[in-house]
């Protein structure tokens, strides 16, 4: 346990109390009366869901994480999205003349995006919008992508990073509001703790947003530092990236403590309405798929602009760094060191950022293959597909490293040390939880981890995935130029303000230094 149970439609369920008149189990019962099944234990929650169970009681819901099978389904819907405007791109760009819009262009990728106006502005009322206002805005949400990348601005036009940013930020600054007062017509004359529900909101947009922002300023810093020093790069490039990620998981943590979960516990009025719970984990998965495309795509690059023979380096650097986290190595560390050196330990936001682990760390891929199979579309197999034999290999061995960590951690490579279950939960601020083992007494339970966990929304997931899917075609695009990318360069763009430019917006033809 604790287990969440279900009964057939005839059947009804029944608490058991025992002789000290405490709650100790449940039973279910047929039409006859007769018993069906029961279990025994302690109760944590009991009562009749509705829409605002999360604001009676949020210690029975489950914390999130995205499925294997949703995050599978995105990531094979905006393959081809990524693989026909490559495509296009590859076939229209060499041909095109200024002055002339490039309607190849189109962010087919964005598409999903809406959901995340729902998602903010659940954070920032309390109110869940229902499926027809969700497919209201994944609808209107493309029309401010397109706008933006395909309208002129003095003969250039927006690229992915630009067109992605401005577009998110007009769209949520028009829909927010919006979203806002038709909640406000429901809560009317209910008290609502507005500011707390505007930081907590605030910090999910900065936070996803700021990290996109955070790492493509990594790369930029890289390529230049790996041309001077190879192998200072190739060794630090990995733990930056890390402690970046690692930081943004942890102030996730404190602001969900600060915000969500603390004021719940302490019943105070600044308690946030809704299940927030279901967002806990928003930031962490971000910065987790951000990071894996930062690596990826900068080492790729680094290949690129200059081949060396120690571009494995950085991957098995990456490698080495998430086993020790997955593993719990810190956790033993730690609790073998003074007191103070406690926030070695794994917190609430590193468990669900642990669980991101197994899906989010694949969306950096969806990009670089597209693009790899446009190539080959167009010139077959005997021009490099992917720039040069290094590139590819990097694309090989990230892949294999990927699908390597993930199985040793899922396949029950024990972790170096075991805890109890209930002494996990109290540590994570997980009173409910933490309150059910000790009724029951569930000393030395196996390893649960977070227990209970809940699949977020499909939409929730394509809407998350999408942005990293692009991201690491946006990111080749700042470090070597669109028209390298596409075909259209021989070389890619020099280090200059050209180069940093050409990451941020595009000419019409593209631009190349020759």
């Amino acid at each position: 346990g604790p287990y969440i149970i279900d009964v057939l439609p005839r059947e009804s369920l029944e608490l058991l109390v025992d002789e000290s008149g405490a709650y100790c189990g449940l039973a279910a019962r047929d039409p006859a009366g007769g018993v069906a099944w029961q279990v025994s234990g302690g109760v944590a929650f009991a009562g009749r869901e509705g829409p605002d169970m999360a604001v009676g009681r949020l210690d029975a819901l489950p914390f999130p994480t995205a499925s294997y099978t949703s995050t599978a389904a995105a990531m094979l819907f905006h393959f081809p999205m990524h693989f026909s405007t490559l495509c296009l791109m590859i076939e229209l760009e060499p041909h095109h003349s200024a002055g002339a819009t490039p309607y190849w262009r189109t962010p087919w990728c964005m598409l999903g995006f809406g959901t995340l106006v729902c998602t903010l502005g659940e954070a920032l009322t309390g109110q869940a919008a229902p499926h027809r206002l969700e497919l209201v805005c994944n609808m209107l949400a493309p029309l401010f992508f397109v706008t933006f990348a395909l309208v002129p601005i003095g003969g250039w036009h927006l690229s992915p990073f630009s067109f992605g940013t401005s577009g998110a930020i007009v769209f949520l600054g028009l829909g927010l509001p919006l979203y806002t007062a038709w909640a406000r017509l429901r809560l009317k004359g209910v008290a609502t703790a507005w500011k707390p529900h505007a930081a907590w909101c605030a910090w999910l947009f900065c936070g996803s947003l700021g990290m996109w922002a955070v790492m493509y300023a990594v790369v930029c810093a890289y390529i230049p530092l790996h041309q001077s020093g190879q192998t200072i790069a190739a060794y630090g490039f990995p733990l930056l990236v890390g402690f970046l990620e690692r930081t943004a998981v942890a102030c996730s943590n404190m602001v969900y403590m600060a915000l969500v979960e603390r004021p719940w516990e302490q019943g105070c009025a600044k308690a946030l309405r809704g299940d927030q719970r279901k967002y806990a984990s928003m930031v962490p998965e971000v910065a987790h798929g951000f990071k894996e495309a930062t690596i990826l795509v900068g080492v790729i690059a680094a290949e690129v602009v200059r081949p060396s023979d120690k571009w494995h380096i950085s991957l098995l650097m990456s490698f080495c760094n998430n086993m020790i986290l997955r593993l719990e190595v810190m956790e033993l560390v730690a609790g073998r060191l003074p007191r103070y050196f406690s926030w070695l330990r794994s917190d609430l936001g590193w468990q669900l950022h642990g669980q991101a682990r197994y899906t989010l760390g694949y969306p950096r891929f969806v990009a670089i293959l597209a693009l790899l199979a446009a190539r080959v579309t167009k010139f077959g197999l005997g021009r490099e597909v992917l720039f040069n034999m290094n590139a590819l290999g990097v694309l090989s061995l990230a892949f294999v490293l990927e699908v390597l960590e993930d199985l040793v951690v899922y396949f029950g490579f024990p972790k170096l040390w075991s805890r109890d279950a209930r002494d996990l939960h109290r540590r994570l601020h997980v009173p409910g939880v933490a309150g059910f083992f000790d009724r029951v007494a569930s000393n030395g339970v196996p390893e649960l981890g977070l227990c209970g966990l809940r699949y977020h929304s499909w939409g929730y997931v394509f809407a998350t995935v999408g942005p990293l899917c692009a991201f690491s075609h946006a990111l080749l695009s700042l470090v070597l130029g669109e028209g390298f990318v596409v075909g259209v360069c021989t070389a890619p763009l020099s280090l200059g303000t050209t180069q940093i430019l050409d990451g941020f917006v595009w000419s019409s033809p593209l631009y190349c230094d020759t």
